[in-house]
């Protein structure tokens, strides 16, 4: 009888631990986004207006690095070198296969009019984007208007 149950609970705790183990397909938009490639990272997210809720269309979506320095930061966004992308029809943008690492999120053209996602106040939201995984941004809100 014993051995029976420790059979059992044995199997309870496999059947277990494969459904934890399997990875939960990430989705942008109902689209599937892949994992990126080994060593690599992705994130995802959306960019819509602060005002009104639509979104942002095939704007410009940057990463500024996070370099520090003990407890001292600062972000660089290099034009020909940090991760960038473009917003869909629906306002959704993807960083596919780039560095892990700290980032600062950038909405528009930095030669022009941008905004930098911020935490609170005016400081500025440091996204860690850990390798192997999709990571998720969420949904920024953000007025562009000159």
């Amino acid at each position: 009888m014993i051995k029976r149950n420790l059979t059992l609970i044995g199997l309870i705790l496999v059947v277990f631990l494969t459904s934890c183990s399997q990875a939960k397909e990430v989705t942008m938009g109902g689209t599937p986004v892949p994992d990126p490639e080994t060593g690599k990272a992705t994130a995802i997210g959306r960019a819509l207006w602060k005002k009104d809720g639509a979104p942002y269309r095939f704007t410009l979506v940057r990463l500024a690095e996070v370099v520090r320095q003990g407890d001292e930061g600062l972000f660089v966004l290099d034009q020909a070198f940090s991760p960038g992308s473009r917003t869909d029809e629906n306002g959704y943008f993807v960083f596919k296969n780039i560095p892990a690492g700290e980032y600062v999120l950038v909405v528009g053209d930095v030669m022009t009019v941008y905004k930098i996602i911020p935490e609170q106040g005016d400081q500025a939201k440091v996204f860690d984007i850990p390798a192997d995984v999709v990571t998720d941004l969420g949904t920024v809100r953000v007025d562009l208007s000159p």
